[in-house]
């Protein structure tokens, strides 16, 4: 309930990332990789390290983890340690689903310990975690798309006016002008060079 209640408060993309990693590591405390995902394609990793050093950042960022970790993005399926699946990883990579099984919103990767092996009830309770954590995400996105299209909607408002008012304000002057010329044009050999 902690998580479900913090995910719902979250803002913004990266408070439902930071609260899911945080809530995850309260179950198995390990390093955790989260990859985002954005036009189909996976964002950089946030990696959250646990008692590594700084020069374990870079193993968890290499090319070799985020080709697993993509592999998992795009068939939808775990892959990478503890399974049979690029078992070479140094993290299990789990996807997270959005609104539809099919549809993977980011992936997360546990730097699992070999003399500490994944039990099926904290497996389990991770996997809530994630579901909730991919519901949120979903959501964020919608959130943004509709701020987007109502931007968008206001900003055709704003030129549709500005047209308009242009358009108005031209529109007399240039009857003006033209009224003249037609006169000119038709009437111009009775004026005087002063009238002209």
């Amino acid at each position: 309930m902690e998580t479900i209640r913090k995910l719902q408060q979250a803002k913004l993309s990266t408070d439902i990332i930071d609260t899911t990693v945080q809530q995850l590591q309260k179950i198995y405390s390990a390093t955790m990789v989260f990859y985002e995902c954005q036009d189909s394609k996976l964002l950089q990793p946030k990696i959250y390290l646990l008692n590594q050093s700084q020069s374990s950042f870079y193993e968890f960022s290499s090319d070799n983890e985020k080709a697993i970790a993509t592999w998992a993005f795009k068939n939808g399926q775990e892959a990478g340690l503890t399974t049979n699946t690029l078992p070479q990883a140094k993290c299990l990579y789990l996807p997270i689903f959005g609104n539809s099984p099919s549809s993977v919103v980011a992936v997360i990767g546990l730097a699992i310990n070999s003399k500490r092996s994944l039990e099926i009830f904290d497996r389990n309770l991770i996997i809530s975690i994630l579901d909730e954590c991919g519901q949120a995400l979903s959501r964020m996105r919608i959130l943004n798309e509709k701020r987007k299209a109502e931007i968008k909607s206001h900003q055709e408002k704003l030129r549709a006016n500005l047209l308009r008012g242009i358009s108005h304000d031209l529109r007399t002057p240039l009857t003006n002008i033209s009224g003249s010329a037609d006169i000119l044009k038709r009437e111009g050999n009775k004026l005087s060079d002063v009238e002209k």
